[in-house]
């Protein structure tokens, strides 16, 4: 919709920035699966940045917000797979995804952060398969598929602070500590922020060190990083039980984490042009959730076909093996579910982008929907802010 004659850098220079996207996804199951039809799923987000020092002077502090509506079918439900193939298909509702404020100090070396927070905006967060439909690009699988309710990421998010500090250049650490459980259980609609002591909080860190600006644009980028994320409440060991035949609960819900995304190679004379790859491995505590473990590894062309200068061509593959309790508790269940992903990421105009996208996924739902062994996903995504 353009600079709205002039309001939008007069905004922009006064620390405003205002965003509005959508996002529509639409994908079929051709192949296996538990049903064979298509689904389509949407969803807007409308995003307002505040820049406090631009705007009163009040140096080093920022406000964010984001609101996110979701409409549609779920096509997850038709691959019948564990980890799905689409990380846009929540609830159909609104809610306030975040809403935060952090202050920085020290020419921003440090920062603290609270309020409602997306922890995958900076935890688990790898740039290179941005581009990946499919939900275990981030968190991984392992740590996305715990806790009662995730881990505060799309589409349920929880209230917590944060704290970063880049002691020098490119390496940073980070923690979090967020309410163990984002969201309601009992009432998926709207934005739910509740407080009980029986959900406990979730603690996450991060230490990592980052070379060069993005892998889309700098022959020189590199990101490392270790993490970690612990709940401090009980969960049901999965196919325990105590000798009055409830659910044995336990503390001890954690996990580890490390990947690594390198720019690989540029082409000659053009800093955007290239490839980029990347690869992380995740551990959780068998007893307590779906995945053990996951593993991830990707890669991503930009501009492979000549004349698309910014377009981008991905791959990547993600294997995550059931943990011990899950399959203790569940029939026949069997240990690998791995997903295959070709992606296409066409950039038609600056403000709109198209993407085909093929998945297929061995082992769909690990046996536990009898009948189904694999599935074959079709799909194509378009973009579009304004």
């Amino acid at each position: 919709t353009g600079d709205w004659g002039g309001t939008r850098t007069s905004l922009a220079e006064h620390g405003i920035d205002l965003g509005l996207y959508y996002t529509g996804d639409v994908f079929g199951i051709p192949a296996g699966g538990r049903y064979n039809r298509t689904s389509y799923s949407g969803v807007a987000d409308v995003t307002l940045t505040v820049d406090a020092e631009k705007l009163i002077g009040w140096k080093g502090f920022s406000l964010f917000f984001s609101g996110v509506g979701w409409h549609g079918g779920h096509p997850n439900r038709n691959a019948g797979s564990l980890q799905p193939i689409d990380h846009a298909d929540p609830p159909k509702t609104f809610r306030v995804l975040e809403a935060w404020a952090q202050q920085a100090f020290f020419g921003r070396r440090l920062s603290i952060l609270a309020g409602l927070y997306n922890v995958n905006s900076e935890f688990d967060a790898i740039q290179t398969g941005s581009i990946f439909l499919n939900g275990s690009h981030g968190p991984g699988a392992e740590f996305s598929h715990s806790g009662l309710n995730g881990p505060s990421s799309p589409p349920f998010t929880s209230a917590g602070v944060r704290l970063r500090a880049e002691p020098l250049d490119g390496l940073y650490v980070e923690a979090a500590v967020l309410d163990g459980v984002p969201g309601s259980l009992r009432d998926t609609d709207g934005t739910q922020i509740r407080f009980d002591k029986d959900e406990g909080y979730l603690v996450t860190t991060e230490l990592g060190w980052v070379r060069g600006r993005d892998p889309k644009g700098d022959a020189s980028y590199g990101k490392f990083a270790v993490g970690g994320w612990a709940y401090s409440a009980r969960f049901n060991v999965l196919g325990r039980f105590d000798g009055a035949g409830q659910p044995r609960r336990e503390r001890g819900n954690h996990g580890v984490y490390a990947f690594a995304e390198q720019t690989l190679f540029r082409e000659a004379g053009d800093p955007v042009q290239g490839l980029a790859g990347y690869v992380r491995v995740g551990l959780a505590e068998s007893e307590f959730n779906t995945f053990g473990h996951a593993l991830a590894v990707g890669a991503v062309y930009t501009g492979a076909l000549p004349g698309r200068d910014h377009d981008r061509l991905g791959l990547a593959v993600f294997p995550a093996f059931t943990g011990r309790g899950f399959r203790r508790a569940g029939r026949h269940v069997d240990g690998t579910e791995t997903v295959i992903e070709l992606t296409y990421r066409a950039q038609v105009t600056p403000w709109l982008s198209i993407q085909p996208d093929i998945q297929y996924i061995d082992n769909a739902g690990a046996n536990t929907i009898p009948g189904v062994t694999h599935a074959l996903a079709l799909g194509a995504r378009i973009e579009c802010s304004f």
